[in-house]
């Protein structure tokens, strides 16, 4: 019994108790009811250990992990109690818009600020910030793409855009449009119809023997099993003679 006594004066709920003690809840309320003790409100428990955080100058990142809660509940919790920001959080703002504005990631900053990369993607959406993984990789993919030879329709089919986004990209960054005639599908058939085999094809057009496979699928083409074509032939060297 003066275990509970020593849990209960700790602060501990009836269910913590009771856990700690190999116990049901029940027992607990049972015996705390009989020595006439009130109950531990977990509510208060809550407020008074984060106000304690709090003081310690702890940012609501570093309270919410303590307290193995969310960032946002800890915020909320702060405004609900008109507690300002710590100062540290405040350097901490600026440092994260530094790292931002520099092109990091959120994993990135995250790393760096020793902080949940969650923190950051809360933060950055709150201060109405785009993505910088978006900037990172969605233009390199498309050029990578135009250097295939593909066109602006076949481009913005891949990234999921309007071919009019990709024309606007292509025009900013001072790229000529690619010949209808130089198009991947075009390239890729006139090679199917010299007779070559997939492995050829995709040596011929600097892309994977899977990508072959996959157009053939795409146009229901059956596959070239033995090759009879000249590969030196004036024909597959115009295709690239725009390059």
């Amino acid at each position: 019994m003066s275990k509970r006594m020593e849990l209960y004066n700790e602060g501990l709920t009836d269910y913590e108790i009771a856990r700690k003690c190999d116990v049901t809840t029940g027992t607990i309320a049972r015996w705390r009811r009989k020595n006439e003790l009130s109950i531990n409100s977990i509510h208060e428990k809550r407020h008074e250990r984060r106000m304690e955080l709090y003081e310690q100058g702890l940012t609501d990142e570093e309270i919410a992990e303590k307290c193995n809660r969310p960032t946002g509940t800890i915020s909320s919790w702060r405004y609900r109690n008109d507690l300002p920001l710590n100062k540290k959080k405040k350097k901490e703002f600026k440092k994260r818009r530094e790292l931002y504005d520099k092109g990091l990631t959120d994993v990135e900053i995250a790393d760096k600020l020793e902080v949940s990369s969650a923190a950051i993607n809360s933060w950055r959406k709150r201060e109405g910030l785009v993505h910088n993984k978006w900037k990172k990789e969605k233009y390199p993919k498309r050029m990578k793409l135009y250097r295939k030879g593909m066109t602006d329709r076949e481009i913005a089919e891949e990234v999921g855009v309007s071919a009019n986004a990709i024309r606007s990209w292509r025009q900013r960054n001072r790229l000529p449009g690619k010949n209808k005639t130089t198009s991947s599908h075009k390239r890729l058939r006139t090679l199917y119809r010299l007779g070559l085999t997939d492995k050829e094809i995709a040596k011929l057009a600097y892309i994977t023997e899977e990508e072959v496979v996959a157009w053939r699928k795409k146009y229901s083409v059956s596959p070239n099993y033995l090759t009879s074509a000249n590969t030196n032939t004036s024909e597959i060297k115009n295709l690239w003679s725009d390059k």
